[in-house]
């Protein structure tokens, strides 16, 4: 019997690295194939990819290679942002942290050097305007390159969704403290409130603003975590900035497309409240937010609307016996 695994006639051995190294290509669709062919091969598999892993050494400088490409082959700020090689790092490096967790360190740790190496020239690509594609940009005289507008929300949702990974990591280490601590010298809370709260129509950055700042409510236990929920509550003051937004926007007649990710924010702010005194006592220094919060506020009518059932009632309906009861009489 003939396997049908593609093992049986690509020789991933090879192949895997291979496609690795021309994440480092000086063609973009070399690279983008390399990116999406490297993908199906992780959806075909179960862990980490094998040369990630071993040898030890090999293993360590690819994955810090890997990173590495998704700058543009530097982990210095100033290199073009590879966002193919972002892609296979996205999803190599949740791998990697199950690997962690059975034993298999090696990947995992190396990345995470390689990250907070890199942490500035992440959150300057996060904090700074993309720059135009060179396929369009080289059409254009030198005095348009900073005025045209240019695609903002595949480069900040592949970024957002890094750090959030980043955040993530159960495994302690000297680097993922190093990225922590990098992350709150940064500024990085008040850079993703800001792309939560500033007007734009992105529902993409909405989500994954959202999702960074509940999961910062969900860190608990360690040090390094309670660190990070004082910079969202304090340094960014989550619960200030939220209380404004709703006190400008609640009344409006078209709310901003954000509206509904903030209510969240709200909810989870409240319920984590609810269960850590240290939050509560936060919140209490933040004026209105009692009142936003309450069942008058904001966070009250907008929890009350979508308590109705659709169609402003219960659907209500006569049983198929009642209909062939009415039926007899004929």
């Amino acid at each position: 019997q003939q396997s049908s695994s593609s093992t049986s006639w690509i020789p991933h051995a090879q192949l895997v690295p291979a496609l690795l190294d021309n994440l480092s290509c000086a063609d973009p669709e070399s690279v983008q194939n390399s990116a999406q062919l490297l993908g199906s091969l992780l959806d075909g598999t179960v862990g980490m990819l094998p040369c990630l892993c071993e040898p030890k050494d090999e293993a360590r400088q690819r994955c810090r290679q890997l990173v590495a490409n998704c700058l543009g082959g530097t982990l210095t700020a100033g290199g073009a942002l590879n966002l193919s090689a972002l892609d296979v790092l996205l999803r190599t490096l949740p791998r990697a942290c199950d690997a962690a967790t059975q034993g298999t360190t090696t990947p995992l740790e190396a990345m995470l050097v390689a990250i907070a190496e890199a942490a500035d020239a992440f959150f300057m690509a996060l904090a700074t305007p993309a720059p135009l594609p060179p396929r369009i940009a080289r059409f254009l005289p030198t005095s348009d390159l900073e005025t045209m507008p240019r695609p903002q929300a595949a480069q900040r949702t592949k970024l957002l969704s890094l750090f959030e990974e980043a955040l993530r990591v159960k495994h302690s280490c000297d680097a993922h403290r190093s990225i922590l601590e990098a992350l709150r010298q940064l500024g990085f809370y008040q850079v993703v409130l800001d792309l939560l709260l500033l007007p734009h129509t992105c529902n993409a950055i909405h989500i994954r603003a959202a999702s960074i700042v509940e999961e910062t409510l969900k860190m608990e236990g360690s040090h390094d975590a309670l660190l990070m929920r004082q910079a969202l509550l304090q340094d960014a003051q989550l619960a200030r900035r939220l209380v404004d937004f709703c006190e400008a926007e609640s009344n409006a007649r078209i709310r901003p497309t954000c509206y509904a990710f903030v209510m969240s924010l709200c909810t989870a702010l409240k319920e984590c409240a609810a269960r850590d005194a240290t939050v509560a006592a936060a919140l209490e220094t933040v004026d209105c937010w009692s009142a936003t919060a309450s069942a008058d506020g904001a966070l009250g009518h907008w929890e009350a609307v979508h308590s109705k059932p659709l169609g402003g009632r219960l659907p209500t309906r006569s049983s198929d016996i009642d209909d062939d009861s009415d039926g007899d009489g004929d």
